[in-house]
């Protein structure tokens, strides 16, 4: 399963329940002069950070081998337009279209995008500040909401419609010439099963089960994103970026 949310700071960080049991912390617990708003729930400003310690950052993020960098999009947009960042999947439902006496009915097959989708519109004030607008929004799929069944037979077909869990937050942000925010992020967890057995011993069939068990683990990704906005000027915008 896929929990969306903040890893809380210490017990004072307050929490809200998911319907799969997962859970969301409010924010990470960093206090910021320059913040216009906050967001709270899903995601908030975690800290800013000036050039060299972004830097200094990024190479020991990089040589941290319990840490991988998954990508770093580069997208230029015009003062006031929306910048788009989405790594979502296309998750198929259906819709009701017609129900007939007889209790068959007929659907239409759509598509919901679901997972993490960021959209950053940047606004410049005097010469080099920057001011980031920045919408987070996580969806998951969390289970089934309704099933429909043609005529109340199951024989005949039965159409489920995917509940969908989702949280979105909005903060905006001032930064400097060479400034970065870092926005946490994403926790994805799952449960693993695994084996446990004595060697040679475990192998034997049917009475190898007396000597192996399986137990659970619980593995989980904190996923941070990291925006530096850099103003282009003259030939910044004939190079590469």
């Amino acid at each position: 399963s896929f929990d969306y949310g903040i890893s809380p700071i210490d017990s004072n960080t307050p929490i809200f329940g998911l319907p799969n049991g997962g859970a969301f912390a409010n924010s990470l617990d960093f206090s910021l002069g320059n913040t216009v708003d906050s967001g709270e729930a899903l995601f908030g400003v975690s800290a800013i950070f000036d050039g060299v310690q972004f830097d200094a950052l990024l190479e020991i993020v990089s040589n941290h081998e319990d840490v991988s960098i998954m990508s770093r999009p580069k997208v230029a947009v015009r003062e006031g337009g929306r910048a788009e960042f989405e790594n979502t999947d296309e998750v198929p439902y259906y819709t009701l279209g017609g129900l007939n006496p007889n209790g068959t009915f007929t659907a239409q097959l759509m598509t919901k995008p679901v997972g993490v989708q960021m959209y950053v519109i940047p606004t410049i004030i005097g010469e080099e500040t920057v001011l980031l607008n920045i919408d987070i929004r996580a969806s998951q799929v969390s289970g089934t909401a309704i099933s429909l069944s043609q005529g109340g037979d199951d024989a005949q077909g039965v159409i489920s419609v995917p509940s969908i869990s989702a949280r979105k937050a909005s903060t905006t942000v001032r930064l400097e010439p060479g400034e970065a925010v870092v926005l946490g992020g994403l926790i994805a967890e799952r449960t693993l099963e695994r084996e446990r057995k004595v060697p040679l011993l475990g192998d034997i069939p049917v009475l190898g089960n007396l000597f192996k068990n399986m137990y659970e683990i619980t593995q989980q990704t904190n996923v941070l994103f990291y925006i530096r906005p850099r103003i282009l000027q003259g030939m910044d915008l004939d190079s590469d970026f």
